[in-house]
């Protein structure tokens, strides 16, 4: 049976955007945003972890609301910050190769037609 860790953040303020990293104390599991409006689920590539803690940058519009769950379910495209550098993130991608050779492929085959 799958263990899940569940979070639920909302922004209070009714006009501005806040995009903020989130600190969780979750190691070893791969996050997910659950929207609770329309019921999309999108696995996020874009965390790391760091002492314990796993963080996630996250943009949430005016009055909005989600659910951070936590799964044993593995990622195949993860990226991981590489340095911090005046509030910008460099980031490399932890994937199998097969994958990125698909991507690339992909993106080659889109861009001759």
């Amino acid at each position: 049976m799958e263990e899940k860790d569940f979070y639920y953040l909302v922004n209070t303020n009714e006009h501005k955007t806040v995009s903020l990293e989130y600190n969780f104390r979750v190691k070893d599991k791969t996050p997910e945003i659950w929207n609770p409006t329309d019921g999309i689920i999108q696995r996020q590539a874009l965390y790391w972890e760091q002492n314990r803690i796993t963080i996630l940058l996250i943009n949430l519009k005016p009055k909005e609301s989600i659910f951070v769950v936590f799964t044993d379910k593995k990622n195949p495209i993860h990226f991981i910050p590489l340095k911090e550098n005046a509030g910008k993130y460099c980031f490399q991608v932890k994937t199998p190769l097969l994958i990125l050779h698909l991507i690339f492929f992909t993106v080659l085959i889109i861009r001759l037609l």
